[in-house]
């Protein structure tokens, strides 16, 4: 199966809703019938004063059109001490007749790939525009530091998880819910500073096939 890589754009619900602001993350197919992986939270919208968590529609936008996706399993708890709980599994409503491999690269080291609006320090392989916003799709080394976070006196760790360095540091903003490859193979999936791992998903994608 092409690895296709594309924007999610989450949009709160309205009459008009593709009209209004957006949130932007990135997701990929993971078969020919429209299945995809992204990040749990590219479905909501934290509401500052209250915390609450807002529904989001969300759209993959390929090919130059919003495609809108079908929620099939959603999991999103920022509280879970175990396991990192920020994934989704969806499908699109309409599968495009063509769609063209963007993250074709054999490499050794691991690589995220994923669209941002923001300018990023990073190498762009490719633009695409949505009205007057322009999404980059960057390719981003990432180097994975085990699945302990150190930071001064805090330590975290998580069952399903690898963090990451990457050099040079930045918001890698947008890029929640990419795919990590490693010699055009998946390696997981980017969420803020980690790596979700790939046995991970595969555990989940099972669900898929029940």
């Amino acid at each position: 199966m092409k690895k296709i890589v594309f924007p999610v754009l989450g949009f709160e619900p309205s009459e008009k809703t593709t009209d209004g602001n957006f949130a932007n993350g990135t997701g990929f197919l993971i078969n020919d019938k429209g299945f995809l992986f992204t990040a749990g939270h590219n479905f909501y919208k934290k509401e500052r004063e209250t915390g609450n968590l807002n529904e989001l529609i969300c759209f993959a936008y390929i090919n130059n059109q919003l495609i809108e996706i079908e929620k099939l399993y959603i999991e999103y708890d920022e509280d879970d001490e175990v396991e990192k709980k920020d994934f989704a599994i969806g499908k699109l409503k309409t599968v495009p007749n063509e769609l063209v491999q963007n993250t074709s690269i054999d490499c050794n080291d691991f690589i995220a790939i994923g669209y941002s609006i923001r300018d990023l320090p990073f190498e762009a392989i490719e633009q695409v525009k949505f009205k007057n916003t322009k999404f980059n799709l960057y390719k981003v080394p990432i180097v994975p530091t085990g699945n302990v976070l150190r930071y001064l006196s805090f330590e975290k760790s998580y069952e399903n998880v690898l963090f990451f360095d990457y050099s040079p540091k930045a918001d890698l903003f947008g890029l929640s819910g990419c795919p990590v490859i490693k010699n055009n193979e998946l390696s997981g999936m980017l969420v803020s500073n980690c790596i979700i791992t790939n046995e991970y998903l595969e555990k989940l994608s099972n669900i898929m096939e029940k």
